[in-house]
């Protein structure tokens, strides 16, 4: 859990690093409060994969917590790559990155760039309505 916490915590940093770089000095409540969530939301995870792991699928040795854990720290990981990709664009990041985007979509099949897509569509009809 502490691993998890480091790295939410990390992302925090850096990106509130970068949101200064493009002159956004304060940090907004909005998302500070994101950060909370997110931590409240990763406890809450990884607390219950522990309870199934030790309490309800007691048969096989289903290692929920490592894997609700690893889910957590890629996604921050993914989101801390995103940070010093944009902190330096010409440094070994933004090649990670590619590399990443490519061996996903090669092995789950699927256009990343889709999903972007799909994420500003909803975004924008949410701010239309």
């Amino acid at each position: 859990m502490l691993c998890c916490l480091i790295f939410i915590a990390l992302d925090f940093i850096f990106g509130y690093i970068v949101s200064r770089k493009y002159d956004k000095k304060k940090i907004e409540s909005n998302k500070l409060w994101k950060s909370v969530h997110k931590v409240v939301e990763a406890i809450v995870g990884i607390t219950c994969a522990y309870i199934l792991d030790t309490t309800i699928v007691t048969s096989i040795d289903l290692h929920a917590v490592e894997i609700v854990a690893g889910l957590i720290c890629g996604t921050e990981f993914w989101s801390l790559i995103e940070s010093f990709s944009e902190l330096s664009p010409r440094g070994p990041w933004k090649i990670l990155k590619t590399v990443v985007k490519k061996k996903g979509e090669k092995y789950l099949d699927i256009d990343l760039n889709n999903l972007d897509n799909t994420k500003n569509e909803y975004t924008q009809s949410d701010t239309n309505t």
